[in-house]
């Protein structure tokens, strides 16, 4: 059996760390606004879900769930109901 050299060991190492770090970082601010960035506003919401709304879900999909991809999903039709009223 082929010993692993030491950058591989040193690699996982470092990959480890990271991921934990990554770990921690989410969770402590898991619901804070990013610094210096602008809340976009419904309008622009809508208009980024009518133009490419299954791109955008697919992204959501992705990297939440489909649960979380359903609940935008959802969202977005209950404003565009509540706009066309």
């Amino acid at each position: 059996m082929p010993q692993a050299n030491i950058f591989d060991k040193s690699t996982d190492i470092l990959k480890a760390r990271i991921d934990r770090a990554k770990g921690i970082v989410t969770q402590r601010f898991k619901n804070t606004k990013p610094y210096r960035k602008e809340p976009v506003s419904v309008e622009e919401q809508l208009y980024e879900y009518n133009t490419r709304g299954f791109e955008i879900f697919q992204q959501i999909a992705d990297s939440q769930g489909a649960e979380a991809a359903l609940l935008w999903q959802n969202k977005m039709e209950q404003e565009k109901a509540r706009r066309q009223k």
